[in-house]
């Protein structure tokens, strides 16, 4: 928000709006900072001394206000598990725990894992541990293991490329990267040379700078998430997605090896790693590393409450403000139908000669 008050002045009932993708489930953290740089500032004379009288107060009658939001849930989404514990805050039936083996490192991250979700979730999850998933039981599901100890169609339904059992291994190099022949196309690509190209990057950048409008928000609807696979480099993996059922989530903590799994966990398992989970996938690969997230591009609601109408009103703007191109063409539908019932009404109520 811009200060254009010179000389000082207090500033009441100055709203600063922030959207609500700027908010995740759980507890968020706002920073406020002040830049009240001053001319003498800028100069920093030799022999000046530093200003030490206040520039800006913040008053205990300042206020957040959050208005009325919708409720709905939506899966896959590992920031709602690492905010609030859901699925398991709304599921009080004992949770289908699949370990992929009975050894310490594995018992070691489950029960890391379910910690991190009771503290989120502030209950105990009770768990049913099995060790075959033909007895998971209930639409909700964990599953800590290798990944070589996970079926294929528990990876196929989390949306893991198979690949993954074969060619995942800790410490492997990344492949060599494939030479081929450089064409002319591929010359003006990299060498800005292509006019097209130049003209939807600069269209793309005014519609980012002005509107805050990216390629993705310019969809019809949401595009399905591909299969992914993880890079040589990562040493373990959070995934989660709906069930064969749609009805609940599973949730898979995945790793190469034992070693990796518990080293994974408990790198996870750190306030600033477990607050950063989101998206479908959170991939760890190693302490110097950041927490690599895949985002989420389909996803399904899932009702947290009773249905109503101004709650499934609200769910439809958000969805409408994600997908804008749908809310265009809804608009020009309604425009058109609203324009051929007036033509109609008019006809019927003119005097015919």
């Amino acid at each position: 928000m811009p200060i254009t008050t010179k000389g000082g002045a207090i500033l009441r009932h100055l709203p600063i709006k922030l959207t609500l993708r700027h908010f995740k489930p759980g507890v968020n953290q706002i920073a406020i900072e002040a830049a009240l740089l001053t001319n003498s500032d800028k100069a920093c004379a030799p022999g000046s001394t530093a200003d030490t009288k206040p520039r800006f107060v913040l008053f205990g009658s300042s206020q957040f206000h959050m208005p009325d939001f919708a409720h709905i849930a939506q899966v896959p989404n590992l920031s709602a598990i690492a905010g609030t514990g859901f699925p398991f805050t709304v599921d009080h039936n004992p949770v289908s725990l699949f370990l992929g083996r009975i050894d310490e490192p594995t018992l070691s991250a489950a029960a890391t894992f379910l910690g991190k979700i009771a503290l989120a979730s502030h209950r105990l999850v009770p768990v049913s541990v099995t060790l075959s998933t033909a007895r998971t039981v209930g639409p909700n599901a964990l599953f800590v293991g290798t990944v070589s100890d996970f079926p294929s169609n528990v990876l196929s339904q989390l949306k893991i490329d198979q690949d993954t059992r074969n060619n995942w291994a800790p410490g492997d190099a990344a492949p060599a990267p494939v030479t081929r022949t450089l064409t002319l196309q591929d010359w003006q690509e990299k060498s800005g040379n292509n006019f097209l190209a130049r003209q939807f990057s600069s269209i793309s950048d005014w519609a980012k700078r002005n509107f805050d409008l990216s390629s993705t928000m310019l969809r019809f609807a949401p595009a399905s998430d591909a299969l992914y696979k993880p890079p040589a480099t990562a040493e373990m993996l959070i995934a989660q997605e709906s069930d064969p059922t749609q009805t609940g989530t599973w949730t898979a903590v995945i790793a190469p090896d034992s070693e990796a799994l518990q080293t994974g966990m408990d790198a996870f398992s750190t306030r600033d790693a477990w607050s950063r989970l989101e998206g479908r996938v959170a991939v760890y690969s190693g302490p110097a590393t950041e927490t690599t997230i895949v985002p989420v591009s389909w996803f399904r609601f899932m009702p947290t409450q009773s249905l109503s109408l101004s709650n499934a009103r609200l769910i439809a703007a958000n969805w409408l403000s994600d997908n804008i191109m749908s809310y265009g063409l809804l608009l020009v539908a309604g425009a058109i139908l609203l324009g051929l019932a007036t033509a109609g009404l008019l006809s019927m109520l003119g005097r015919n000669r």
